[in-house]
């Protein structure tokens, strides 16, 4: 037997175990969609959404998340809360109510990982500023989850970008603005269109942009 087929054959036998296992409106791995062709997915053992967790955790962008505080910036008490213990605690909590639910924890786990990675230094102070000066020079607002697509997808690797799942991106870039819902639940209408038509709605000020999946809703919630 090949390296290929053997791997094609471990991970043919961990999608029939998920399917067992996840409740039946959680997301299947074998549903994870990339925009572009990834030859190195179709030789590796591992589900699609644990795939984006690890592209993600060690990217560049991952690890600058060190020493970028939560809210509050320059401040001597090293017990503040960091951005990188943020996401951390986002996706223990997150992946345990998953977990309970049936959802899929792997792909919460990316989107939990990746939701803050567009965030600038200081704080939200510092996205305050920098949607200022965009707003003066680009003339709209900065939006630190449009910039977790655009460091994940255009300026990681080179600028080829990781070629994260559709449901994992999603999900980042429809994280926040959960203080203006009643109620969040998915889009599931919303299907596999390109990212760039949800950025347009954000940036055209539209607040309805729910993520597609249960999994992001629930890292949404989470995040609050």
């Amino acid at each position: 037997m090949s390296n290929e087929n053997f791997f094609q054959e471990l991970k043919a036998k961990a999608f029939q175990r998920e399917k067992k296992k996840l409740s039946k409106y959680a997301v299947l791995s074998s549903d994870g969609f990339r925009f572009k062709d990834d030859k190195t997915e179709k030789t590796d053992h591992r589900l699609p959404f644990a795939i984006d967790t690890d592209r993600i955790l060690y990217s560049r962008a991952y690890a600058r998340y060190i020493d970028k505080t939560q809210v509050f910036s320059l401040v001597p008490n090293d017990h503040i809360t960091h951005r990188a213990l943020h996401v951390q605690f986002l996706s223990k909590i997150s992946r345990t109510i998953g977990d309970i639910l049936g959802l899929n924890t792997d792909l919460i786990e990316a989107i939990s990982l990746g939701h803050d990675i567009g965030h600038p230094p200081f704080g939200h102070d510092g996205e305050e500023m920098l949607s200022g000066l965009s707003k003066k020079v680009l003339g709209k607002k900065f939006y630190h989850n449009i910039h977790s697509i655009r460091v994940l997808e255009y300026l990681e690797k080179g600028g080829n970008g990781l070629n994260l799942t559709f449901q994992t991106l999603d999900g980042i870039l429809c994280h926040n603005g959960e203080e203006d819902y009643v109620k969040t639940e998915p889009d599931i209408k919303k299907g596999t269109e390109k990212i760039e038509i949800t950025i347009s709605k954000i940036e055209k000020g539209e607040i309805d942009y729910s993520p597609s999946t249960l999994e992001g809703c629930l890292v949404k919630i989470c995040d609050t």
